[in-house]
C-alpha cells in the first residue's frame, strides 16, 4: 500500500519534511517492486537504500534535536536504534539468503515510516520550530 506524503505526516520543519518525503518515496519504490513481483535482488537493493537513507536521516534528526534541546532525545535515539537494527536485519537476511522480500517486511516498513513520523516525530515538531524561531529572531536582532 502506497504512502501519500500529506499534512498528516508533515512536521513543518522543511529539512525534516524533505527527508521524510524521501523515505516515503523509497518505501513506495519498495511497495511497487513487491506488487509488481520484481526480482529479489532489485527489492533487496531498494531495502538497502532505504536502510542507508534512514541512517542518514536519523543522524541529521538527532543532531537537530540535540541543538534544540529536545528533552526526550535519549528515548528518540533509542527508538531510532531499534528501528534501524530491525531494518538492517531485513537487509542482511535478504542479501544472505536471496529470500524474497515478504509482504510482512513491506508492511513493517510502511507502518514504521508512517508510525514513527506520526507517533514520535510530530511530538518534537512544535518544540523544534519554536527553538528555530528563537534562534532566527536572535540572529536578526
Amino acid at each position: 500500500m502506497q504512502i501519500e506524503f500529506d499534512e498528516r505526516i508533515r512536521t513543518g520543519i522543511p529539512e525534516i519534511d524533505e527527508q521524510h518525503q524521501r523515505l516515503v518515496q523509497i518505501y513506495n519504490e519498495l511497495d511497487d517492486a513487491f506488487r509488481e513481483g520484481r526480482a529479489n535482488r532489485q527489492m533487496s537493493e531498494i531495502l538497502a537504500r532505504l536502510y542507508d537513507y534512514t541512517k542518514t536521516h536519523f543522524e541529521h534528526e538527532e543532531r537537530l534535536l540535540e541543538e534544540c534541546a529536545w528533552p526526550d532525545l535519549a528515548q528518540h535515539q533509542f527508538e531510532h536504534r531499534r528501528l534501524a537494527e530491525r531494518l538492517r536485519s531485513f537487509v542482511v537476511r535478504h542479501r544472505r539468503s536471496g529470500e524474497r522480500v515478504s509482504a510482512e517486511v513491506v508492511e513493517f516498513v510502511r507502518r514504521w515510516v508512517v508510525g514513527h513520523i506520526m507517533d514520535c516525530d510530530l511530538r518534537y515538531a512544535d518544540h523544534v520550530k519554536e527553538r528555530l524561531a528563537q534562534v532566527s529572531t536572535s540572529t536578526v536582532d
